[in-house]
């Protein structure tokens, strides 16, 4: 129990640190585990390991959330930046052709 603790500590701190690639390593090392004992957490007799369990559960759960909200903030991001290379995209030829001619009109004198 207290690997997979440490795994699930493990995995906040990558998240954390932004290491994103161990977060999905980690992940996928203790995601077995995790739901095995969450899902059989009330056969557990020992109501010490079933406390562990739950804030076990509680932890990843919390990282999942913390991860969900980072993908909802760069998709929405993501939105907009699209939103502004649409808008460039549109105003780009009319400023973007006279920006051409002014600049060839231009002659250096020494």
């Amino acid at each position: 129990m207290s690997d997979l603790e440490a795994l699930v500590t493990e995995e906040a701190n990558c998240f954390r640190a932004d290491d994103l690639e161990s977060v999905k390593d980690v992940q996928r090392r203790a995601a077995p585990m995790i739901e095995f004992l969450v899902g059989h957490a009330d056969e557990v007799a020992d109501p010490g390991l079933r406390q562990r369990i739950a804030a076990l559960s509680q932890r990843r759960s919390d990282t999942v959330a913390a991860m969900q909200a980072r993908a909802d903030a760069l998709q929405d991001e993501l939105q907009a930046l699209k939103v502004k290379e649409r808008r460039v995209a549109q105003i780009a030829p009319v400023y973007g052709s006279s920006a051409v001619a002014s600049r060839s009109k231009v002659t250096l004198r020494g």
